[in-house]
């Protein structure tokens, strides 16, 4: 059977520019100049008029060839921490109608090779931590530093930046905003999909729009049932989701623009910063994901904590586990609203909302909440067929918010997308009697670390490009271990080649592992420790049989605790 959103749909939207839907809506004129993004660590403020005009600025500069040489529908990299500047540049970009690429804040050289390679990217804007990255870039794409490199935030000398840009326009043209369509490219974001290595997911503008009214019918729907305590002043949100990701990217860059709010925008998580900001900026919002959570509850400066001030809070990107949710809960009473999506759907799949926000709904803990609007789904039993209610099975999903597929990758899309619009999660889902989704398991091989996508292939291929030929076969798989009891972490079975064996096993995974830690970033590492194997275990057909190097480790794993609990 096919689930239809039991939630208002979006409603057709007649822009030719997913700007319009940020900028140009008629409500919008009524709004004050009131501060819409606050620098956590310097405290410096922009405004929202102070914002429309630059990126008003930002967009004629980019529609101009003398001022930003570019190629067709070149598609422009950004890399970098999250910034003030970052806003301003995506949705300049955005109202030029070029498209960009959103890279990891803190990548290795070896994965942003990769990147680059999917991306076929231009030019860059990088922060000026990235520089060396960006130059990286630069190299690998084809492109020149002196013209191709720009800094997004701050200065370096001889380099020029975002700044630079918006300032060389005196005055913004009228027709600033190109008409684009909705299917035009807006952006892209990386993905491992169901499986292999990351991928580009190719964004439209109807998709963003689309995704965004999401996000403002179903705020005004909790709005309706339950009005903020503090309505007579701005909103408060506390942003550290890095903006590269579909989450930090959807709610804060987009979804921030229904309603005037402040933003209080850190470059990244920290948790001892966000327990001070919280009551120096008086945060009425929290986003979170389940690893930021444990972390706070964890730390002995959390009781100490002023929460008073947070009305709503957030948490995405993974799986909450109900005991995580109820230790936050015991000292934040507030809302805690929970959600589920993916980068192919741009953001948003399933939401909890407030109590009666409809006739009769009641969130469950256990549940990942209700279909969002306009999406339509079914769970899907191994055979293909359709399943129906309390019967487990894969989540697809089919809306104007699901991406068209992957960036010059047919095979790959092939193996998400159907022909006729619907994306195969990868994920298996159960649905009740009255449309509260719940989240079994993961089928696909992808993990999630820190509300981040980690790829069993590209640990694998990070092995495999060990220079000194130790292996001979490898797989990753993930294992118990991780910070929730959900969260599973990487771990490596070894076939080892003859360097290998004359190496010894130890020091060849003394090797790869400190390999794997200058070319990974953190959440790669694996943390799931090494073993060498005779053969790694497969099908008639060659496909990998992860499942049985899992559970024979699960099974040693439960018996050693075992022993230690006798003694």
């Amino acid at each position: 059977m096919i689930f239809q959103s039991l939630l208002p749909p979006v409603p057709d939207l007649p822009f030719p520019n997913a700007h319009h839907l940020f900028f140009n809506r008629p409500d919008q004129a009524e709004w004050e100049d009131y501060v819409f993004h606050v620098d956590a660590l310097t405290g410096k403020a922009r405004k929202w008029y102070e914002l429309k005009d630059r990126v008003k600025r930002g967009a004629t500069a980019f529609g101009n060839p003398d001022l930003f040489p570019h190629e067709g529908n070149g598609i422009v990299g950004i890399l970098s921490e999250n910034c003030v500047e970052y806003i301003a540049l995506i949705h300049s970009l955005l109202a030029a109608g070029v498209p960009f690429a959103l890279f990891p804040a803190s990548p290795t050289p070896f994965e942003l090779k990769h990147l680059v390679k999917v991306s076929k990217i231009k030019k860059v804007f990088t922060s000026p931590r990235n520089l060396e990255n960006a130059r990286i870039v630069a190299k690998e794409a084809g492109f020149s530093e002196s013209d191709g490199i720009f800094i997004l935030e701050g200065k370096v000398k001889g380099k020029r930046s975002f700044d630079d840009l918006v300032r060389s326009v005196k005055e913004s043209a009228k027709n600033y905003a190109k008409p684009v369509g909705k299917s035009a490219l807006a952006y892209l974001t990386f993905s491992s999909g169901t499986t292999g290595p990351p991928k580009g997911v190719m964004i439209s503008h109807e998709n963003v729009m689309s995704s965004t009214m999401q996000g403002f019918i179903t705020g005004m729907l909790n709005k309706a049932v339950a009005p903020p305590p503090r309505s007579s002043d701005i909103p408060v949100t506390l942003v550290s989701m890095p903006f590269y990701h579909s989450y930090g990217l959807a709610a804060f860059c987009f979804r921030a623009f229904g309603v005037p709010c402040t933003l209080v925008i850190t470059p990244k998580w920290d948790a001892k910063l966000a327990m001070k900001l919280i009551p120096k900026w008086k945060i009425t919002m929290v986003p979170l994901v389940p690893s930021m959570i444990l972390q706070l509850v964890d730390s002995p400066e959390w009781e100490k904590t002023d929460t008073s001030s947070v009305e709503t809070a957030a948490s995405g990107a993974a799986f909450l586990p109900p005991e995580l949710r109820a230790k936050f809960q015991s000292k934040v009473k507030s809302a805690l609203f929970q959600g589920y999506g993916s980068s192919e759907s741009t953001l948003s799949i399933a939401g909890t909302l407030r109590e009666n926000c409809i006739p009769g709904y009641k969130p469950i803990d256990k549940s990942v909440g209700l279909l969002m609007p306009g999406l339509q789904a079914r769970i899907v039993r191994e055979d293909g067929t359709d399943g129906g209610i309390g019967e487990p099975g894969e989540l697809w999903v089919k809306g104007n918010c699901v991406s068209q597929g992957y960036f010059n990758d047919e095979e790959a899309t092939a193996k998400t997308f159907t022909r006729d619009g619907w994306l195969k999660t990868g994920d298996i889902f159960t649905v009740d009697e009255k449309q509260n989704f719940y989240f079994v398991e993961r089928m696909k091989d992808t993990l999630k670390i820190s509300g981040v996508q980690v790829s069993p292939s590209e640990i694998e291929t990070a092995l495999a490009a060990q220079p000194d030929g130790l292996i001979k076969d490898v797989v990753v798989a993930g294992v118990s271990g991780g910070r929730t009891s959900d969260e599973k972490i990487p771990r490596a079975w070894i076939v080892l080649s003859q360097a290998g064996k004359k190496k010894g096993a130890a020091a060849t995974i003394k090797v790869l592992e400190e390999w794997c830690q200058q070319n990974l970033t953190k959440q790669k590492w694996l943390r799931g420790g090494f073993e060498v194997v005779t053969e790694i275990p497969k099908s008639p057909t060659g496909k990998v049989l992860r499942r049985v190097l899992q559970d024979a480790y699960e099974q040693k794993k439960t018996k050693t605790a075992a022993r230690k609990s006798k003694l």
